[in-house]
């Protein structure tokens, strides 16, 4: 499939220089978008709402379940989802999602869940094809290009802790893709093009292929874009513009064996990569220079292993190796005393998972696992320069290492043979960790009960608990700032955060119609923060040095998420969700500048050969501290239409932001960071 983006002012110098390779891959992508047989495929837009409701989910338990079985709250996008919304990335969507949304910090995009926000971003768990893939040293979760989801066959996002399976990082929620897999014996293919404002240039390949003996699938991507640089609206003595370049590479590749003594046998890499500005700066906007800059990326090489071995028993197991990175620039060239430092830091992590699934009747599973996760940094060092000169100071980073052993088990219950209509979930994890001379105990239990009424009426109840234990960044930044302190034991103590969450929900599900009302309550305790030290703690009262820390209070969050779909005379769809939440925020460390009103609307047309979408996004009454208590609503609208040129090629366009409004997120009760202005997309796809 693929992308164009054009501009509506001049056409960017270095887009003209790289035309005609361009053109040559346009030439190459309609000459392959052609079959000879597109009358036998299958139409890109065919796939009803009930097609919809049948997709299993598996994020919630591990085991594939319709959406009214799910235990938990779960929202699933389907890749014709994807196409239709014209959103391919998991900030997009989540903003779209009940429960969930995004706010920019030093230059990523992070989620925002149920009223609360973390700037590390690294409370959300992503699963992709069941394999972990956070940056190993402060579980920071990608959000943007650098996961693009053009090859996604399907996205589930689910509200809420899920350590009970998942463990440490599965705190606010856990987000699972499932990659595209070829049908038996077939090779199938999809390809994206495109080239846009900014100097956006994004190609992105997608190939699989499946016979009796193995199977085998390969996605890539590229994409760039330069800086907005539209100006923040702050308090600040120069330079605060908005600074968001963004270069990003994408590799997800997989061999499987179908047959043998090895089947089932998998082996794969994946491999991220994201350079950006610090869009804001990490100094709140003083200081925006086009020197700062962040690099992140991980490398993961992994064995998986997964096969029946009766009718009862499935085993499951992976090994992995994660190698991250994260170095970049930062600078500030308008204080009394100028600074330029360079850092590089290198984590790698080995994970081990041996799973037991056994199935002893149609009704009733159990499932036990163990876990294993090391973390160690052990390398990388920070320069200091003075600016235009030589390094003054190299300072190597304190070598961290985390270790954490679990085993969890979960056990599933359906007695609707009783004619109760009534299913049970029960399941537990406990995890021992060491993060140097830290350590940590913790039990992670959950409990589900799901009641179907009449086939079409099913009620829900959820508790569960999960656990943040601090990361190698976290403990090791402490370590590193120790030497600004007076009294080396005035270093804060981190202990890992818990939360616990009750959920009550309400669905009904039928072949045109889904709707889902959820309540929810979260209570979080020594919530993990980042904060600026007492002067008074320091050698040099005015170096500003930060540690991590453990809130003293309590987090409590509730609110109400209702979603719906629905479907009409196979030709009109709808999406609509709206979220209200209400959070304490009386700590130091607690969330603010989250929306405590959510308002989605997504109208769709199927008309063959032609599709349009228009979404509606709403958000109002922000978080904030003090005195100041609401910040304006905000309304953009998106649209997205597509035309079928064949049954495996169709052109779109996209227009984000239709009526260009200016709009800034909220910090506090103040305009921030600039938001997005109109855009345009237009979209030529194939499928092979």
């Amino acid at each position: 499939m693929a992308y164009l983006r054009i501009q509506t002012y001049k056409m960017p110098l270095a887009l003209c220089n790289t035309m005609p390779l361009y053109i040559l891959l346009l030439v190459m992508y309609f000459c392959i978008s052609l079959p000879a047989n597109a009358n036998n495929q299958d139409d890109i837009f065919d796939l009803s709402l009930e097609d919809l409701l049948n997709i299993t989910v598996s994020v919630s338990t591990k085991k594939d379940k319709n959406l009214g079985k799910v235990p938990g709250s779960v929202t699933v996008y389907s890749s014709n989802d994807l196409n239709r919304l014209g959103y391919y990335t998991l900030d997009e969507l989540a903003d779209i999602t009940p429960g969930y949304s995004t706010e920019s910090s030093l230059g990523k995009a992070v989620f925002r869940t149920r009223g609360k926000v973390d700037n590390l971003n690294s409370k959300h768990l992503l699963l992709l094809d069941g394999i972990p893939i956070n940056h190993a040293r402060d579980f920071m979760a990608f959000s943007e290009q650098e996961l693009p989801l053009q090859s996604a066959e399907k996205v589930e996002f689910l509200r809420g802790p899920a350590s009970a399976l998942y463990g440490v990082s599965a705190f606010h929620g856990v987000i699972n893709i499932t990659t595209k897999e070829a049908k038996s014996g077939v090779t199938e293919s999809d390809s994206y093009f495109s080239i846009g404002s900014q100097n956006q240039k994004n190609v992105h390949v997608h190939s699989s292929s499946d016979s009796a003996d193995t199977s085998f699938r390969i996605t890539t991507s590229y994409y760039q874009k330069e800086a907005s640089l539209a100006r923040i609206p702050v308090e600040a003595p120069l330079r605060n513009i908005y600074r968001d370049p963004q270069k990003s590479i994408y590799l997800n590749s997989r061999y499987t064996l179908n047959t043998g003594a090895a089947q089932g046998a998998s082996f794969g890499v994946i491999y991220m990569k994201k350079e950006t500005g610090y869009g804001e700066s990490w100094n709140e906007g003083i200081d925006t220079s086009e020197l700062n800059r962040e690099n992140r990326s991980v490398f993961i090489p992994y064995l998986h292993y997964t096969n029946t071995f009766s009718d009862t028993i499935t085993f499951t197991g992976y090994a992995k190796y994660n190698e991250s990175t994260e170095t970049g620039t930062q600078t500030n060239e308008v204080f009394a005393q100028p600074f330029l430092v360079k850092f590089s830091a290198v984590t790698k992590n080995f994970e081990y998972l041996l799973e037991t699934d056994w199935t002893p009747s149609e009704r009733s599973s159990v499932i036990v696992g163990v876990n294993l996760d090391v973390r160690r940094q052990d390398d990388g060092e920070s320069y200091n320069f003075e600016l235009n000169k030589d390094i003054v100071a190299a300072t190597p980073y304190f070598n961290s290492k985390s270790t954490t052993t679990s085993i969890y088990t979960q056990y599933s219950q359906d007695l609707t043979h009783l004619n109760s209509g009534l299913s049970l979930t029960l399941g537990a994890r406990y995890d021992k960790g060491v993060i140097e001379d830290h350590e940590y105990n913790h039990v992670s239990p959950r409990v589900s009960i799901v009641q179907n009424f009449s086939g079409n009426w099913h009620a829900k109840f959820l508790f569960g608990t999960a656990l943040k234990a601090p990361g190698v960044k976290e403990i090791g930044h402490n370590l590193e700032k120790s030497s600004g302190l007076i009294d080396i034991n005035n270093i804060p103590t981190l202990d890992p955060e818990t939360t616990n969450i009750t959920e009550l929900t309400l669905l009904y599900i039928s072949k045109n119609h889904y709707m889902s009302l959820t309540y929810f309550e979260t209570e979080t305790d020594d919530s993990i923060f980042e904060i600026d030290a007492d002067s008074l703690l320091l050698v040099d009262p005015n170096s500003g040095e930060s540690f991590f820390i453990n809130e003293s209070n309590k987090i409590i969050s509730n609110g109400f998420e209702l979603e719906g779909r629905f479907q009409y005379l196979d030709s009109m769809w709808l999406m609509a969700n709206t979220t209200f939440t209400e959070t304490d925020i009386s700590g130091e460390g607690s969330s603010k500048n989250v929306p405590r009103v959510k308002v989605n609307l997504t109208v769709g047309y199927d008309l063959k050969p032609f599709l349009i979408t228009m979404i509606s996004k709403y958000v109002d009454s922000y978080s904030s501290t003090g005195d100041i208590k609401d910040y304006s609503g905000q309304t953009i609208l998106d649209l997205n239409s597509e035309y079928n040129l064949t049954s495996k090629s169709s052109i779109a366009l996209s227009i984000k932001n239709i009526f260009d409004k200016t709009y800034f997120q909220a910090d506090d009760g103040r305009d921030y960071i600039p938001k997005a202005g109109r855009t345009f997309l237009l979209t030529l796809k194939s499928r092979l």
